[in-house]
């Protein structure tokens, strides 16, 4: 059974005015959810950051240049070990005729423990799947990003 919310204009009106303080607050991309217990704007970034974000734009501009085909934000999580994940940032397909297999890319800026342990991830995983998707670190430079294949 599904719940229905009905909200009057004014409430409706309130509420369209929280989702556009909390859109302007927030610097990245954005998804909105309804709170159907509160009636509350859930407002959430829709990337995990902003170098994410960046990439995302910058793979927009690679589809539409014919570059890639097409491209997708955090699609699956690849089972490592018997408690272990690894969710990799975008999966890319490349036009048809220059790769078979679909790219997984990984973003990473500056060093950080978090780049070392995503760095272990990214290698186990292309040992465990490198047949069926062809794996890259994306790094920014400062300037744009670079891109380097996981050879295992």
């Amino acid at each position: 059974m599904t719940r229905q919310l009905r909200l009057t204009a004014e409430q409706f009106d309130e509420w369209q005015a929280k989702v556009k303080a909390q859109k302007q607050e927030s610097k990245l991309p954005y998804k909105i959810k309804l709170n159907i217990t509160s009636g509350n704007p859930i407002v959430r970034p829709m990337y995990k950051s902003k170098l994410e974000a960046q990439y995302a734009a910058h793979l927009d501009v690679l589809q539409k240049a014919g570059e890639i085909r097409r491209w997708m934000y955090e699609p699956m999580s690849l089972k490592l070990s018997a408690g272990k994940r690894y969710r990799y940032d975008f999966l890319v397909l490349l036009p048809l005729g220059r790769e078979a297999k679909p790219e997984a890319h990984e973003i990473k800026g500056k060093w950080t423990k978090n780049r070392r342990d995503g760095m272990t991830h990214l290698k186990w995983a292309a040992q465990l799947y490198g047949d069926v998707f062809t794996f890259r670190l994306i790094e920014w430079n400062g300037h744009g990003f670079d891109g380097s294949y996981v050879i295992v």
